[in-house]
């Protein structure tokens, strides 16, 4: 299990996350992100802002002013970041930077600001590699044992929104049948992982956690990049195998929200 965070990991970290429920830092957005990214040729380069001469870097590759000072600002947070990872590591998670080498590569093809700067998770992160079917508001109608099934059929793993009740009830029938899964959640991963049947699952390794927000946090917000997360851990050709199965060719988008943690155990 990857317990360790990188010096990418570090600055994705010091630029786009709040380090508590009481962190009120304003980070950057996913278009700030995006264009410091592009200025410094891509996320594997963002290393070089922690070794001491960020603003002339930035100045180098044409970094606007405005955006050079909040930089500076977010990278001073050094303190917080330590108190941060050493408490996620310590519970388990594990934090994977945008330009880090474990990072999936189905999400490292998306668009610069629809991709997740960082990656939280329980569970194997190796699991994230593994070929999966997405289990999306296309699939909302159909039976969901139907689901689990054709995709052990095919030797996949599920992956979906935990905070969507049908794909959660895919999950957990998958999980039944001794099949594996991806959960993505833009709630607490913490709290989610720390429910008796979740952990078991990530215990035997049949099951990973993940998430682009940090764990321990509780917000209103919903889903920035946990959609992109499902679409990129999924194998396309495999999801449409399991699409054309059901003979589904458009969205429903009727799948309501679930409430985190009602599982009724």
């Amino acid at each position: 299990m990857k317990m360790s965070i990188t010096i990418n990991s570090q600055v994705c970290l010091l630029l786009t996350t709040r380090f508590s429920q009481r962190d009120e830092t304003e980070v950057l957005s996913p278009w700030q992100w995006g264009d410091l990214c592009q200025s410094l040729g891509g996320v594997s380069n963002l290393g070089t802002l922690l070794d001491g001469s960020a603003e002339q870097i930035m100045q180098d590759c044409n970094v606007n002013r405005e955006l050079q000072g909040k930089v500076v600002t977010l990278l001073s947070r050094g303190v917080g970041l330590a108190l941060a990872s050493e408490k996620w590591l310590r519970a388990g998670v594990w934090v994977i930077g945008a330009g880090d080498p474990e990072y999936p590569l189905g999400l490292s093809r998306l668009e610069i600001e629809k991709r997740p700067p960082l990656l939280f998770g329980y569970g194997s992160f190796e699991m994230l590699e593994q070929p999966s079917v997405a289990v999306d508001e296309r699939l909302s109608k159909a039976d969901i044992g139907k689901v689990a099934c054709v995709v052990d059929d095919l030797r996949a793993s599920t992956v979906g929104l935990l905070d969507r009740s049908h794909s959660r009830a895919v999950i957990r029938e998958t999980l039944s049948r001794g099949g594996q899964a991806l959960a993505v959640t833009y709630k607490d991963l913490v709290g989610y992982g720390s429910t008796a049947e979740l952990r078991d699952a990530i215990m035997n390794g049949s099951l990973t956690v993940v998430s682009s927000k940090p764990p321990g946090q509780h917000d209103n917000r919903g889903p920035v990049y946990e959609k992109e997360i499902v679409v990129g851990l999924s194998d396309s050709a495999l999801t449409q195998n399991v699409l054309e199965r059901f003979e589904i060719q458009e969205p429903e988008g009727n799948d309501p929200p679930a409430q985190q943690l009602d599982f009724e155990f």
